[in-house]
Parts: C-alpha cells; structure tokens; sequence
C-alpha cells in the first residue's frame, strides 16, 4: 500500500470505542478529507513522534487537551495550532451564555420607534 502523502493541514482529535473506558486517537488529512491514521489512547507523544517523522504540516487542528498541544508543539514547532470548528462552536456558546447570562439587558429589543407620517 502506498504511503499517503504529508498533509498540510492535519485534524487531531479523539474518539471513543467505549467511552469512559477505551479512547484512540484519529488523524485526518483535512484538505484530503481523508483519515490517515487511528491508533489507541490519546497521549501526545505518538503525535509528536509522527509528526517529526513527516514534516511539513502548516497548521493542525485539535481539541483543548493538553497532550494534544503539547505532542503537536514538540513534533511540529512550526505549525500553527488552531481548536476545531466544533470547539470554535462550543467556545462561542460557552461565551455568549456568559454573556447573556451577565447582562441580560443585551437581549432586550429598543422600542420601536414612534411612526410618523
């Protein structure tokens, strides 16, 4: 089987085959829309070790987990490291439930403006 090319940009997340219990790690070419690669646990250090072993990746993608940041910063200092659009989602419910729940005033509407003719 031919091994797949470096991808530029590189999805990180984890998954779970029963969750609370067995978690593996998924690596997607993000451009490609293709996995690469699954493996079991979700340590950092295998993303680090892989990550040296195929440079070139711009930018990965990735949840919050330390281990994650921490493997991707040691085997790709280069790259940029940016949260997956499905914690960019849930970091802006996070803040605006914040905010709403803070000053709730900002969800109230003006009064309409008197109508003149």
């Amino acid at each position: 089987m031919e091994t797949p090319p470096t991808p530029r940009c590189l999805g990180v997340d984890d998954w779970a085959l029963k969750k609370g219990h067995t978690y593996g790690t998924l690596l997607c070419d993000l451009e490609r829309q293709q996995v690469i690669e699954l493996w079991e646990g979700r340590d950092g250090d295998p993303l680090a070790k892989g990550l040296q072993e195929h440079p070139g990746v711009e930018i990965i993608t990735r949840d919050r987990a330390s281990a994650y940041a921490d493997g991707a910063r040691k085997g790709a200092p280069q790259a940029t490291q940016v949260a997956d659009r499905f914690h960019l989602r849930q970091n802006l419910s996070k803040a605006l439930r914040t905010l709403f729940e803070q000053q709730p005033q900002v969800l109230k509407l003006p009064s309409p403006a008197p109508i003149t003719s």
